[in-house]
């Protein structure tokens, strides 16, 4: 029973034994799995941040790849207006250039500035023609008077240096006597005349001569006669006398009119009483 009791002990003192050195060994394990589940527990935070931080970074680099892609299409319009401008620019700089060789061209076709510049005289010279034009677009009588012969309608053509009518004056007013070549002896500038109309009968009016014709009227025909041949018969010629009325009809309705007949007597007894 002795050695029973021995062997129990010793049995204790084995299981004692074993059960210090495991239990150091489990709480040494124990101890370094807390450790482990530290570090694991380390390891996963620092492994979260890294996460964070990687996501953050991604994130940070899509936002920069956004603005570089942003900042590349400004820049790409930024470069495409720049080359428009600059077309642009050499577009208005070709014109520019034009436009001064064209004012150069035309300044020196102009000439020097003046009065008397070639183009300035033609144009004064235009100037001085539309005014003379101008001038003749209004038909301005010379004299008061009557229209006469009048060829004239509205609407009508005119062609230049033809007459479209006469115009008798209402001023003064003469007599182209035609005396005999016999009569002139006696006729001298200056004698009182006296005239009667024919179209108004027991009208006398009084006048001057003023001047002698200085040719017959045959000589100023349209076929003056020629005497050379030898077959000439004399005829007595007549020379226009001109006579200046110097009294006027009292009746305005007898009006005197061109080409009307008249009896001139010529007062020729001054030439008598200077004897």
């Amino acid at each position: 029973s002795q050695q029973r009791i021995e062997l129990h002990a010793a049995k204790d003192e084995a299981v004692l034994a074993w059960e210090q050195k495991h239990g150091r060994v489990v709480a040494d394990s124990a101890a370094k799995v807390m450790e482990l589940e530290v570090m694991i527990q380390e390891r996963d935070a620092r492994r979260e941040a890294t996460e964070d931080k990687l996501r953050q970074v991604v994130v940070r680099h899509r936002q920069l790849a956004e603005q570089a892609k942003l900042l590349k299409e400004k820049h790409d319009r930024a470069e495409s207006s720049h080359v428009e401008q600059a077309q642009r620019c050499d577009a208005l700089t070709a014109e520019l250039q034009e436009k001064t060789n064209a004012l150069a061209a035309a300044r020196e076709r102009a000439g020097t500035a003046g009065n008397d510049n070639p183009a300035v005289r033609a144009a004064r010279a235009q100037l001085t023609l539309a005014q003379i034009n101008l001038a003749r677009a209004r038909v301005t009588a010379p004299v008061s008077g009557w229209v006469t012969n009048l060829d004239l309608r509205p609407g009508a053509l005119v062609t230049p240096n033809v007459p479209l009518f006469s115009l008798v004056e209402d001023g003064d007013w003469w007599i182209d006597a035609n005396f005999k070549e016999t009569d002139l002896a006696r006729l001298r500038p200056g004698q009182p005349v006296t005239v009667d109309i024919d179209m108004y009968p027991g009208l006398t009016l009084n006048g001057t001569v003023q001047s002698l014709g200085a040719g017959s009227g045959a000589s100023f025909s349209l076929l003056p006669p020629q005497n050379a041949s030898g077959n000439w018969v004399k005829v007595t010629q007549r020379f226009p006398v001109r006579i200046g009325l110097t009294s006027r009809p009292d009746d305005p309705a007898m009006q005197l009119r061109v080409g009307a007949s008249t009896s001139v007597t010529v007062d020729t007894s001054g030439l008598d009483s200077a004897k």
